[in-house]
């Protein structure tokens, strides 16, 4: 069986283990809330512990920008 290794781009690649977490994040950073009406402006390897295991990594976060809808 192949074994993959998952890992979150940024300044160096961080692997994301089997009980990591992706952890989408505010304006704040690590571990905080998106408010009501925002998007997510960090993302983040929050580790089992509970720890950010992509600090100092500065994964590349993308987030909405702006929405185009047409009505036919």
């Amino acid at each position: 069986m192949a074994t993959y290794v998952w890992t979150l781009q940024g300044v160096t690649p961080t692997t994301i283990d089997a009980t990591d977490i992706i952890q989408f994040a505010g304006a704040g950073g690590f571990d905080t809330a998106i408010t009501v009406g925002a998007y997510n402006s960090t993302i983040h390897v929050e580790s089992s512990v509970g720890a950010d295991d992509s600090s100092g990594n500065t994964p590349e976060n993308n987030k909405f920008i702006s929405l185009f809808c047409e009505r036919f």
